[in-house]
């Protein structure tokens, strides 16, 4: 039973992880328009791409429903805002996007069965708990130093990223010809990364920390079963 505990508190810890930087990602960049009219404000994407706010704001909610919805599909297509590069490049953005969304829904089945065998199965939960609090803390830790090595060459990380994800290089955009990238600088990329790494530490202390407490708990008791 050893052996099982320590698979399925590994899995759960793993999906659950997975599934929180995913939650974080989109709480941080999709979910608040308000963000990028701020960002937009910071950068000065008013003066470099000759737009209001307001315009850019509405252009950007476009951009953002046609990635999770459907139905802003084919406005997102007619739109004459953005270039054909851009739209093609969007195309792939969504794909990921959408994969993103899939893996989500992946995790949140291994987490449910990862859980629903432990009562099942009736294994000792506080020695699930004990791999749980292992595997999603390391996870946790490798994520963190792959974050800090990000932001301290944002660049290069940027670029690995997109040629790991991307298999063309419609995402290398000039900004003389590219409205796109001049709503969305680098500076944007930067202050949401670092957005999404908050989001995603606060949401992975909390788990972490009600881990321990009920190990705590537990062990006070003097059960797991």
């Amino acid at each position: 039973m050893k052996v099982t505990c320590v698979f399925l508190s590994s899995i759960c810890g793993i999906a659950l992880l997975i599934f929180l930087l995913i939650s974080s990602f989109g709480m941080a960049a999709f979910y608040d328009i308000d963000y990028f009219g701020y960002e937009f404000e910071k950068n000065g994407a008013e003066k470099a791409t000759g737009y209001s706010i307001e315009r850019l704001e509405n252009e950007a909610q476009l951009l953002l429903d046609y990635m999770l919805l459907d139905e802003a599909e084919e406005e997102f297509k007619n739109s004459d805002f953005f270039n054909e590069r851009e739209k093609m490049h969007m195309e792939d953005v969504k794909e990921i996007v959408q994969n993103a969304v899939n893996i989500r829904r992946v995790c949140i089945v291994l987490i449910a069965v990862s859980l629903g065998a432990v009562f099942i199965l009736r294994l000792d939960k506080l020695k699930f708990l004990k791999f749980f609090a292992v595997s999603f803390g390391l996870t946790g830790i490798l994520f963190y130093a792959a974050a800090a090595a990000a932001v301290l060459n944002f660049n290069k990380a940027f670029v690995i990223f997109h040629e790991v994800l991307f298999n063309n290089d419609l995402w290398l955009l000039d900004p003389r010809e590219s409205l796109m990238i001049n709503m969305l600088p680098e500076s944007f990329f930067v202050d949401t990364f670092i957005r999404i790494c908050l989001t995603f530490s606060v949401l992975w202390a909390v788990i972490f920390l009600v881990s321990v407490y009920l190990i705590k708990r537990l062990r006070s008791d003097g059960s797991g079963d």
